[in-house]
């Protein structure tokens, strides 16, 4: 589009660009309700499959031959016999132009911004009407123009209302078109590329965030793509780089520290040689073994150091008091089975103990280790498809 050369920016039409943003909001929810209406109503009618998107034809054609009458009948334009089917037929993107770069086609003031609105919305109908009866075509040139034609309504009621605030009422047709299609198709950051390079000016990077921000949230529950995922772990896609099923194809092997010695405590340790002992060791648990060499608990020694005890309770408790039931993983398990213990039992680490001795350990899984290898795991599935990428 041919555009002005910049877009002089002041501050103070944030809150005027906020406006619009919501305005915007309205419009395109009620574009994704009425589409899903027209959609439904269309599916419903008990015809020959062939002949809905010849009936929504009909319907656009019909709109086409109204709306010029509309504008001549209201006094809004009263020559409009250049206007024909321009809503509904034409792609819109030349009356768009005519907002970026007026040429004095359209009225000046509210008879300027009801002709706006009167296409938007002519635009909305005759979309609804031939995609939702199974017309082939798309939204994204509509909703451009529809965005452009809602933005330039807003941009010239405001130039009205505070022309020294607003001097450029085209530059709100650019953000209106902007944020218009990131909220119908939620893809803010597309679009604002997208504005920016269609347009050619980088002016409007500031506002177009701040109105792509408001159609977004605002747009939440409203979708014109049925289908698409609310986020990237919701996409069947990208069901890989999320799933858990990566945990049950790696063993705790494949991520613990294996080899290394084991603090081990008897059960009847006091509480201040346990003390010292976590400030001797450097992993952060320490096992509990009872009087006849079976282990019995596991004592989180994160917690233990951050703890305050009554000296009277001190000097009573010891090692078997203060530890959690003992759990532990082999190495041949899944990591699936050590992250399910890992939460179930509040512990930083998880013992590893011996194939043939379940009262010998040889190491430690710590949860940033399996996180690690999960990671490395989902690198390793996307290896074989960015290799096919040229």
């Amino acid at each position: 589009f041919a555009v002005a050369a910049s877009f002089p920016f002041d501050p103070l039409q944030l809150p005027l660009y906020l406006a619009m943003a919501v305005g915007c909001s309205l419009v395109g929810g009620l574009f994704v309700w009425l589409f899903d209406v027209v959609h439904d109503s269309f599916g419903s009618i008990d015809v020959w499959p062939p002949l809905r998107p010849a009936l929504g034809g009909l319907a656009v054609g019909v709109i086409a031959l109204l709306v010029p009458m509309l504008m001549q009948w209201t006094g809004l334009i009263p020559d409009a016999d250049e206007l024909l089917g321009a809503p509904a037929i034409g792609a819109g993107y030349g009356w768009l132009q005519q907002v970026l770069q007026p040429s004095g086609l359209f009225p000046l003031g509210w008879a300027g911004i009801a002709v706006l609105l009167v296409l938007a919305f002519g635009k909305m109908l005759a979309t609804t009407l031939s995609n939702g009866s199974g017309g082939a075509g798309g939204i994204f040139g509509p909703s451009v123009v529809m965005g452009g034609m809602v933005g330039g309504a807003f941009g010239t009621a405001f130039h009205y209302w505070l022309p020294g605030v607003v001097p450029e009422p085209s530059a709100f047709a650019i953000v209106g078109m902007a944020c218009f299609v990131g909220g119908v198709t939620h893809s803010p950051i597309s679009t604002l590329v997208m504005a920016s390079e269609m347009t050619g000016n980088y002016d409007l990077l500031v506002p177009i965030m701040l109105a792509e921000v408001v159609t977004v949230v605002l747009m939440q529950r409203w979708r014109h793509y049925g289908k698409q995922c609310v986020t990237r772990r919701d996409s069947p896609a990208h069901v890989e780089e999320y799933s858990l099923n990566a945990l049950e194809h790696l063993q705790v092997a494949d991520a613990a520290t294996l080899g290394i010695q084991i603090e081990c405590v008897p059960a009847g340790m006091p509480l201040p040689r346990l003390l010292r002992v976590a400030t001797e060791v450097t992993h952060s648990v320490v096992c509990v073994r009872s009087a006849d060499g079976v282990l019995c608990g596991v004592v989180d020694l994160e917690a233990l150091r951050h703890s305050f005890f009554d000296e009277d309770v001190g000097a009573l408790a010891v090692a078997l008091d203060c530890a959690a039931p003992f759990v532990a993983v082999k190495a041949t398990d899944s990591l699936a089975l050590a992250l399910e213990k890992l939460t179930a039992s509040h512990l930083p680490q998880l013992p590893v103990r011996s194939e043939n001795d379940p009262n010998e350990l040889i190491g430690l899984l710590h949860f940033q280790q399996l996180l690690a290898a999960y990671s490395q795991e989902l690198l390793n599935r996307q290896a074989p498809a960015s290799l096919l990428t040229p």
